[in-house]
């Protein structure tokens, strides 16, 4: 029932608006979102008299078409703040996917297994010298939207653009399987690729032909936001991680396309054709890495074979 105010009144804080504006009595109303009081509603009355039952349960559905106001707000502020991370990286369907499963996401940060793909564009900067800087803007922004179409196509999530490089994670936000995720990661590959081919094919007289490297690997790493406080972004961090930006980095040392690390190898053979590339200790890590190759039924794929079978036991 409503509370009359009167010269010992002690009146909360929050509704002394109320008193100043001459009201009687008040009536104070906790408001609950998902179980928890989120703030109170304070309804001002012109008569001090007491409230009928009727008048109560009139003021309760107040209170709760409040709450119901403030949980859809609510909702709303935390369906921009997510999909603000990943809309612009993902299809529209893992957009919407990502919001119904969001409860499986851990932003403060998480273990979990995934795929990382990187590639890079081979010699992006002797190829652009000379030429007008908006072009060459012009030219990447074609290019990268082309790698971010073909990777949404296969379920990826275009964690970072570093230039000409492109950085990819099958798995985060969002698991399936794991095996699932690496070869969706292959699959990617193998149509980055097929685009890089179309478009030399296409290539005017003189211009140079466009090559890009892909290095690919399957561990566990962590993903969470990661930045300043007033600029978090959703990432992954760890060896994992840097493992597969060394492979792509080894497609210049090994003239191949695509190099997939021994985990990612395991969980993709017999989905694709793959070939031992070499045996090598690479460069922040302990032990020698078995690396390998898709079998693109190329010349180039031939030549690395040959330069593989004497490239080994060295730290690259």
């Amino acid at each position: 029932e409503g509370l009359p105010i009167d010269g010992n009144s002690k009146v909360p804080s929050y509704a002394q608006s109320l008193v100043d504006q001459g009201m009687e009595s008040i009536s104070i109303l906790p408001l609950f979102v998902k179980d928890r009081l989120a703030g109170m509603l304070s309804l001002g009355h012109r008569k001090a008299l007491m409230r009928t039952e009727e008048e109560l349960v009139r003021e309760r559905q107040v209170a709760d078409q409040v709450a119901v106001a403030l949980s859809n707000a609510q909702l709303t502020q935390e369906q921009e703040k997510l999909m603000g991370m990943f809309e612009r990286y993902v299809s529209p369907e893992a957009a919407s996917e990502i919001w119904r499963r969001r409860e499986e996401i851990t932003l403060g940060g998480e273990e979990k297994t995934a795929t990382v793909l990187f590639s890079d564009i081979r010699d992006f900067s002797t190829r652009w010298a000379g030429q007008p800087s908006q072009e060459a803007l012009s030219w990447l922004n074609h290019y990268l939207t082309a790698m971010s179409d073909i990777v949404m196509k296969h379920g990826g999530f275009v964690n970072k653009f570093m230039g000409d490089g492109v950085m990819v994670l099958f798995g985060v936000p969002l698991s399936k399987s794991v095996s699932d995720e690496a070869r969706s990661a292959v699959d990617s590959a193998m149509d980055m690729l097929a685009w890089v081919e179309q478009n030399n094919e296409e290539r005017e007289e003189g211009e140079e032909s466009l090559r890009i490297g892909i290095g690919i690997h399957t561990g566990i790493l962590t993903a969470g936001n990661v930045g300043a406080a007033n600029r978090l972004e959703y990432s992954v961090i760890g060896e994992n991680v840097n493992m597969a930006a060394r492979l792509e980095e080894l497609t210049k040392r090994f003239p191949v396309d695509v190099i997939l690390s021994e985990a990612t190898h395991q969980l993709v053979e017999g989905h694709v054709e793959t070939e031992p590339l070499a045996e090598v200790v690479i460069r922040g890590f302990t032990g020698k890495s078995k690396l390998y190759t898709v079998n693109r039924k190329s010349d180039r794929n031939a030549v690395a074979r040959e330069s593989a079978s004497v490239s080994t036991g060295g730290v690259v």
